[in-house]
């Protein structure tokens, strides 16, 4: 993969992509990852790239074609071609394979300006497919949706991206961003004993347009319709019939 930030990494580099995504179910259960720095020269740029985890930070990078909550890859609203969408299939490979649960060994190989890692089952483990489908990557490559930042990570990333998708639709309309402090003080109020669905105090983001939406404890008995789908926003946007754009 090219050192670049272009979602398409390592294109002009690998031809073929589709048989280098073959190339990565090997019979031995192992998955090859594959970097090309692009520091332009020697010197100074070969330093940084034999002292610095280039690599791995390129392939920890592509965690943004990879959606926790369902286990598939997220192509960008640009990328329709099927060609395109191989090659954001090839580097969300290369996300997963870091954090893959079944793996547990691993090795690099360096000669500039290429580093080649190899993930592989423990020794005496059985072979396991690297062609993986989404119930194997949900199983296997998770996220801590709460953990420390008092907020739900996981689902504020889908939100926007999806808000931003559906924004990007109406002319004018510029994408939003993710605000730490307004998602802990609302998940504040929200985790109190006793929310009704309303948030009388928001302090200094009282001024912000608040939408609630409460889900359909039949249809979602265990409240994942909410939690792990777009239900909310959908829900939402479905309000856009009873608009007239034209009159504002």
């Amino acid at each position: 993969m090219t050192g670049t930030t272009d979602w398409k990494d390592g294109d002009a580099d690998l031809p073929n992509v589709a048989t280098v995504i073959t190339a990565l179910s090997l019979t031995s259960g192992c998955q090859d990852l594959f970097y090309k720095y692009d520091g332009g020269g020697s010197g100074e740029s070969n330093k940084a790239f034999m002292t610095t985890p280039l690599g791995i930070d390129k392939w920890y990078s592509f965690k943004k074609f990879y959606d926790y909550r369902t286990g598939k890859n997220v192509y960008p609203s640009t990328v329709t071609k099927d060609a395109d969408k191989l090659v954001v299939d090839f580097e969300a490979a290369h996300f997963k394979a870091l954090l893959w649960k079944s793996y547990g060994k691993v090795s690099f190989a360096v000669r500039a300006p290429w580093v080649i890692g190899r993930f592989c089952p423990p020794t005496g483990a059985p072979a396991t497919a690297t062609t993986k489908t989404p119930v194997d990557n949900f199983r296997n490559v998770n996220d801590v949706c709460l953990g420390t930042w008092k907020y739900n990570r996981c689902y504020n990333d889908a939100a926007v991206r999806f808000h931003n998708e559906k924004r990007a639709l109406h002319k004018g309309t510029r994408n939003l961003t993710f605000d730490l402090g307004i998602a802990q003080t609302i998940q504040f109020h929200m985790d109190k004993t006793g929310f009704d669905g309303t948030i009388k105090d928001l302090g200094p983001y009282a001024t912000c347009n608040s939408l609630t939406y409460k889900q359909d404890t039949i249809l979602y008995p265990n409240r994942d319709g909410v939690e792990f789908t777009d239900e909310a926003s959908k829900e939402w946007y479905a309000g856009k019939s009873q608009y007239d754009s034209s009159k504002g």
